[in-house]
Protein backbone atom coordinates (compact mmCIF):
# COMPACT_ATOMS: atom_id res chain seq x y z
CA UNK A 1 0.00 0.00 0.00
CA UNK A 2 2.55 2.34 0.98
CA UNK A 3 4.55 1.80 -2.20
CA UNK A 4 1.77 3.20 -4.25
CA UNK A 5 0.28 6.52 -2.27
CA UNK A 6 1.71 9.88 -3.64
CA UNK A 7 4.71 11.23 -1.77
CA UNK A 8 2.64 13.86 -0.58
CA UNK A 9 0.23 11.46 1.80
CA UNK A 10 1.77 11.67 5.17
CA UNK A 11 2.08 7.55 7.23
CA UNK A 12 -1.44 8.84 9.12
CA UNK A 13 -3.65 9.00 6.14
CA UNK A 14 -2.46 5.13 5.24
CA UNK A 15 -3.08 4.12 9.00
CA UNK A 16 -6.60 5.73 8.21
CA UNK A 17 -6.94 3.68 5.07
CA UNK A 18 -5.88 0.73 6.98
CA UNK A 19 -8.37 0.98 9.75
CA UNK A 20 -11.15 1.74 7.22
CA UNK A 21 -10.38 -1.51 5.79
CA UNK A 22 -10.11 -3.42 8.84
CA UNK A 23 -13.87 -2.06 9.51
CA UNK A 24 -15.00 -2.72 6.42
CA UNK A 25 -13.41 -6.68 6.85
CA UNK A 26 -15.35 -6.72 10.55
CA UNK A 27 -18.55 -5.73 8.48
CA UNK A 28 -18.59 -7.78 5.09
CA UNK A 29 -17.87 -10.60 7.63
CA UNK A 30 -20.92 -9.97 10.05
CA UNK A 31 -18.58 -9.45 13.11
CA UNK A 32 -20.57 -7.18 15.94
CA UNK A 33 -18.52 -5.20 18.52
CA UNK A 34 -21.14 -3.60 19.61
CA UNK A 35 -25.26 -4.63 21.09
CA UNK A 36 -26.52 -7.66 21.66
CA UNK A 37 -24.87 -10.12 19.62
CA UNK A 38 -21.51 -8.37 20.01
CA UNK A 39 -18.15 -10.53 20.17
CA UNK A 40 -16.08 -11.16 23.04
CA UNK A 41 -13.15 -12.91 20.98
CA UNK A 42 -11.55 -12.24 18.24
CA UNK A 43 -8.94 -14.30 16.19
CA UNK A 44 -7.77 -13.21 13.56
CA UNK A 45 -6.29 -14.95 10.13
CA UNK A 46 -3.96 -13.85 6.63
CA UNK A 47 -1.46 -15.17 5.05
CA UNK A 48 1.61 -13.73 6.14
CA UNK A 49 5.80 -13.93 5.18
CA UNK A 50 6.99 -12.71 8.92
CA UNK A 51 6.20 -12.00 11.96
CA UNK A 52 6.07 -8.32 11.77
CA UNK A 53 3.39 -8.84 8.79
CA UNK A 54 0.93 -10.54 11.30
CA UNK A 55 1.58 -7.86 13.98
CA UNK A 56 1.34 -4.98 12.08
CA UNK A 57 -2.34 -6.61 10.96
CA UNK A 58 -2.97 -7.23 14.69
CA UNK A 59 -2.29 -3.36 15.45
CA UNK A 60 -3.97 -2.32 12.79
CA UNK A 61 -7.10 -4.13 13.90
CA UNK A 62 -6.10 -3.38 17.51
CA UNK A 63 -6.41 0.75 16.28
CA UNK A 64 -9.88 -0.41 14.50
CA UNK A 65 -11.35 -2.44 17.44
CA UNK A 66 -10.25 0.98 19.79
CA UNK A 67 -11.68 3.37 17.94
CA UNK A 68 -14.76 1.71 17.93
CA UNK A 69 -15.25 0.75 21.48
CA UNK A 70 -12.79 3.68 22.58
CA UNK A 71 -10.08 2.38 24.35
CA UNK A 72 -7.34 3.94 25.51
CA UNK A 73 -4.41 0.97 25.87
CA UNK A 74 -3.70 -2.07 23.66
CA UNK A 75 -2.39 -5.63 25.67
CA UNK A 76 -0.37 -7.60 24.03
CA UNK A 77 0.65 -11.40 25.14
CA UNK A 78 2.09 -14.03 23.08
CA UNK A 79 0.17 -17.26 22.86
CA UNK A 80 2.33 -19.13 24.49
CA UNK A 81 2.60 -16.37 28.01
CA UNK A 82 0.98 -17.07 31.25
CA UNK A 83 -0.56 -13.99 32.45
CA UNK A 84 -1.28 -13.39 36.03
CA UNK A 85 -4.45 -12.56 37.38
CA UNK A 86 -3.19 -8.74 37.86
CA UNK A 87 -0.54 -8.53 35.63
CA UNK A 88 -3.17 -6.37 32.98
CA UNK A 89 -3.82 -4.35 35.77
CA UNK A 90 -0.82 -3.66 37.08
CA UNK A 91 0.94 -3.44 33.40
CA UNK A 92 -1.51 -0.24 32.97
CA UNK A 93 -1.07 1.51 35.87
CA UNK A 94 2.75 1.75 34.99
CA UNK A 95 1.69 4.07 32.28
CA UNK A 96 -1.75 4.90 32.70
CA UNK A 97 -0.60 8.28 35.04
CA UNK A 98 1.72 9.86 32.43
CA UNK A 99 0.27 10.89 29.56
CA UNK A 100 3.74 10.62 27.75
CA UNK A 101 4.42 7.17 28.78
CA UNK A 102 3.91 5.04 25.36
CA UNK A 103 4.07 1.56 26.49
CA UNK A 104 5.30 -0.75 29.31
CA UNK A 105 6.41 -3.75 29.16
CA UNK A 106 6.65 -6.74 32.24
CA UNK A 107 9.58 -9.14 33.19
CA UNK A 108 9.00 -12.89 32.60
CA UNK A 109 9.71 -15.80 34.80
CA UNK A 110 10.24 -19.29 32.79
CA UNK A 111 7.47 -20.97 34.59
CA UNK A 112 9.57 -24.60 34.70
CA UNK A 113 12.95 -23.00 35.80
CA UNK A 114 12.90 -25.15 38.75
CA UNK A 115 12.88 -28.50 37.47
CA UNK A 116 16.06 -29.48 36.52
CA UNK A 117 19.23 -27.90 36.49
CA UNK A 118 19.21 -27.01 32.72
CA UNK A 119 15.89 -24.91 33.28
CA UNK A 120 17.47 -23.35 36.48
CA UNK A 121 20.43 -22.21 34.39
CA UNK A 122 18.15 -21.57 31.27
CA UNK A 123 16.20 -18.69 33.41
CA UNK A 124 19.48 -17.24 35.06
CA UNK A 125 20.92 -16.65 31.57
CA UNK A 126 17.46 -15.25 30.31
CA UNK A 127 16.51 -12.92 32.85
CA UNK A 128 20.46 -11.85 33.19
CA UNK A 129 20.16 -11.28 29.24
CA UNK A 130 16.77 -9.09 29.74
CA UNK A 131 18.10 -6.86 32.49
CA UNK A 132 21.70 -6.03 31.11
CA UNK A 133 19.56 -5.05 27.83
CA UNK A 134 17.15 -2.92 29.16
CA UNK A 135 20.20 -1.23 31.74
CA UNK A 136 21.79 -0.64 28.13
CA UNK A 137 18.93 1.20 26.38
CA UNK A 138 17.84 3.05 29.65
CA UNK A 139 21.20 4.48 29.48
CA UNK A 140 20.71 6.66 26.76
CA UNK A 141 16.81 7.16 27.70
CA UNK A 142 15.19 4.47 25.95
CA UNK A 143 13.48 1.65 26.89
CA UNK A 144 12.79 -1.62 24.80
CA UNK A 145 9.02 -2.32 25.28
CA UNK A 146 8.66 -5.79 23.22
CA UNK A 147 5.22 -6.54 21.97
CA UNK A 148 5.82 -9.92 22.32
CA UNK A 149 5.61 -11.88 26.13
CA UNK A 150 3.36 -9.32 27.91
CA UNK A 151 2.80 -5.63 27.36
CA UNK A 152 0.62 -2.59 26.86
CA UNK A 153 0.43 0.70 24.52
CA UNK A 154 -1.01 3.65 24.68
CA UNK A 155 -3.39 3.70 21.70
CA UNK A 156 -2.10 7.39 21.29
CA UNK A 157 1.02 6.76 20.95
CA UNK A 158 1.22 3.62 19.02
CA UNK A 159 -1.13 5.25 15.86
CA UNK A 160 2.09 7.81 14.49
CA UNK A 161 4.59 5.16 15.12
CA UNK A 162 3.09 2.02 13.56
CA UNK A 163 3.72 2.57 9.88
CA UNK A 164 7.15 4.23 10.40
CA UNK A 165 8.09 0.83 12.65
CA UNK A 166 6.84 -1.70 9.79
CA UNK A 167 8.82 0.41 7.03
CA UNK A 168 12.05 0.43 9.65
CA UNK A 169 15.36 -0.54 7.69
CA UNK A 170 18.92 -1.49 9.00
CA UNK A 171 21.43 -0.28 6.46
CA UNK A 172 19.07 -0.03 3.63
CA UNK A 173 17.42 -3.78 5.07
CA UNK A 174 14.03 -4.01 5.53
CA UNK A 175 13.67 -5.72 9.21
CA UNK A 176 11.48 -8.26 9.53
CA UNK A 177 12.09 -9.31 12.86
CA UNK A 178 10.81 -6.72 15.87
CA UNK A 179 13.26 -4.97 16.97
CA UNK A 180 13.97 -2.06 19.53
CA UNK A 181 12.20 1.68 18.57
CA UNK A 182 12.42 3.92 21.02
CA UNK A 183 9.73 5.97 20.99
CA UNK A 184 8.99 9.21 19.40
CA UNK A 185 7.07 12.29 19.55
CA UNK A 186 7.87 12.86 23.36
CA UNK A 187 6.63 9.62 24.47
CA UNK A 188 8.89 6.90 26.40
CA UNK A 189 8.56 3.50 27.34
CA UNK A 190 8.64 1.24 31.01
CA UNK A 191 9.62 -1.70 32.12
CA UNK A 192 6.83 -3.05 34.90
CA UNK A 193 8.83 -5.98 37.31
CA UNK A 194 6.14 -8.34 38.67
Amino acid sequence: MDRDKPKWMPDNSIITKCIAMAKQSLLDHGIHILGPNAITRLCVTQPHLHKKGVMFTSFIISLALSELLNVEFLWTSDSDSIVYKDTLKMTTETIAGDDKCAGASTALAIHNRNETFITKLGNTVFLNELHLSRCFSSSVGANDCQSGPCAVFRIQALRPELLAWYKQTVWGHWMVSFSICPPSNGFHTRSQYL
